[in-house]
């Protein structure tokens, strides 16, 4: 039974996201579409297919979720009431809606009620040409955009569909599936504002690296913040998880929350969320929470860290512990992460004392973490260099080298 997890953990860091340029009539690009392309046909349910997009979105840290252009994404009427859709920038995203199965009238109604509640919250919304149909009257006025696949239509059908989308709806007509100049000269000569298509872009595959957190560790999480437990608590859990503290930052970086406010601590990024989304995004890591299984990078990482908090303290000057501990903890996540330093760092919105330190070797942190790296690696010169440049003892550095090797032993 304990091998379903793991392969679906292993399929799950290996999430890939098709994103395929929108453009208007002047060919400029104004949106992108994405789709889930981490299972094959059948593999997935509609549901668990849209929640993996999502939590790929938000949770990646993937070029495209601080995009400056839209996002288009799909929805069943059965995700519209997940709590994903708060971690995204309502006006950078919309939500393509497809028919009510069996078209049934309760349902339409229910997800009518839904879909105005997100359009309030600043939301996109985008239908298939089945909104013109009058069982969905009371979605017609909720649509900015109406999909449409040519494909599907004889060309003659074309302009009286397209009178009833203008007609019926505030909408502008989205074609899918162009193939051709001439296909596109047609459709825009019949009105249509945007267009997707091969003929186009074809659609840019982008590979996922999500992080794992321990079942333990998301557990944790969830028990402290459903008794509204104290900020330095909940701090504790996320310090104790590599992948936690990480995926907070990357959460945190794709919404609209971070905008000038750079990250330097743990906590900071926790009071940032506030708990009321630290409550919906732990829920959410019971998606992603995997057996335990911690790994030797997040061991060093946990040490490093503690490490750098410990001289921090011990250290005279202004150096925050909290800011040393993030250092310490990210120094090793381009090797996480699979990517360069610069890209890594590039998907969290972190204080550049933070990364001058982690990319240049500068700022008031690079002594501590060079003399950190030092005792890792057993470098006599590199110690003695970064030794020389603080005013602490060697007792103290040794004392806290244990203690964070220790520290981090424990966690894992």
């Amino acid at each position: 039974m304990a091998a379903e997890p793991i392969k679906f953990m292993d399929d799950l860091d290996r999430i890939w996201i098709a994103r395929q340029a929108m453009v208007n009539r002047e060919r400029a690009i104004v949106a992108y579409a994405l789709q889930n392309r981490s299972h094959g046909p059948g593999d997935a349910s509609v549901a668990n297919d849209m929640q993996m997009l999502l939590q790929g979105v938000i949770s990646s840290g993937a070029p495209f979720a601080t995009s400056s252009r839209a996002l288009f994404l799909n929805a069943e009427h059965q995700t519209l009431l997940h709590t994903h859709w708060g971690f995204l920038r309502a006006d950078k995203t919309v939500i393509s809606v497809a028919p009510v199965p069996g078209h049934e009238a309760t349902a339409i109604a229910a997800s009518a009620r839904v879909l105005e509640r997100l359009r309030t919250e600043g939301f996109g919304i985008c239908f298939s040409h089945h909104v013109v149909a009058p069982a969905y009257r009371s979605w017609q006025r909720l649509g900015q955009y109406v999909k449409c696949d040519p494909a599907q239509f004889d060309t003659r059908a074309l302009p009286s569909l397209f009178a009833a989308v203008r007609a019926r709806t505030p909408a502008q007509l989205i074609a899918e599936n162009v193939q051709s100049a001439a296909q596109y000269e047609r459709l825009a000569n019949l009105g249509v504002e945007r267009f997707l298509g091969d003929w186009f872009a074809t659609p840019e595959v982008v590979k996922l690296r999500l992080l794992s957190p321990g079942e333990i560790s998301a557990k944790l999480l969830i028990g402290v913040l459903q008794r509204n437990a104290p900020l330095d608590e909940v701090v504790q859990v996320l310090e104790k998880d590599t992948a936690l503290a990480i995926g907070l930052l990357r959460v945190l970086n794709a919404t609209s929350m971070t905008v000038g406010a750079r990250i330097s601590t743990l906590r900071q990024a926790a009071l940032l969320l506030g708990y009321e989304r630290l409550k919906r995004w732990a829920h959410m890591l019971r998606f992603l929470a995997a057996p335990e299984r911690i790994s030797p990078l997040a061991v060093t990482s946990l040490a490093r860290a503690r490490m750098m908090h410990l001289l921090a303290l011990r250290t005279p000057g202004a150096l925050d512990s909290g800011t040393a501990f993030l250092i310490g903890l990210l120094s090793q996540i381009d090797h996480i992460l699979g990517m360069p330093m610069l890209q890594s760092l590039s998907q969290l919105y972190l204080d550049p004392a933070i990364s001058n330190t982690l990319l240049e070797n500068t700022g008031p942190y690079a002594n501590i973490l060079q003399l950190t790296l030092a005792c890792e690696s057993r470098d006599a010169a590199a110690f003695d260099r970064a030794y020389q440049r603080l005013d602490i003892s060697l007792r103290q550095v040794s004392q806290a080298h244990r203690d964070a090797l220790a520290w981090a032993d424990a966690m894992g």
